[in-house]
């Protein structure tokens, strides 16, 4: 016998609540949960495994425990810090390189099909109509 398609859906929405559920008890850092966290995660493991390595590096050299284990935080502390801010950094850089992408779409679809003479026209017929006011020319194109 095949199952009734209430109870599918009834089973899909126990396991979605169990799911949210899951998502709402996750580790929070700063009253903010550590899955939210911009580049955190790429940062973390960076960390570890750049600490790990680093601290057995220094432990073939030296053979010193304490030593190496002093490494191994410090590199850890080190490497995660700079990840993350060298991945905050780029998403900030992309993000304003987007947002300058939509204004040169916007302004170009708004003039396209405008030549430089309508746009004089318009420029100067709006600054003629307030008193006192500054006409303000582009500046001539030149072709070569």
């Amino acid at each position: 016998m095949a199952a009734s398609p209430n109870l599918d859906v009834e089973q899909a929405l126990l396991d979605f609540e169990e799911a949210q559920e899951k998502k709402k008890s996750s580790l929070k850092l700063f009253g903010k949960s550590i899955s939210d966290i911009p580049c955190f995660r790429e940062a973390f493991l960076y960390g570890i495994v750049g600490g790990l390595g680093v601290g057995i590096a220094s432990f073939l050299f030296t053979s010193r425990v304490g030593r190496s284990l002093d490494f191994t935080v410090y590199s850890y502390a080190a490497i995660t810090a700079g990840t993350w801010c060298y991945c905050r950094y780029e998403k900030a850089h992309r993000h304003l390189e987007l947002l300058r992408f939509k204004h040169e779409m916007k302004t170009r679809a708004l003039t396209e099909g405008v030549t430089d003479t309508d746009r004089l026209r318009s420029v100067q017929t709006d600054s003629t109509s307030e008193e006192g006011s500054v006409i303000i020319l582009p500046a001539p194109r030149t072709t070569s």
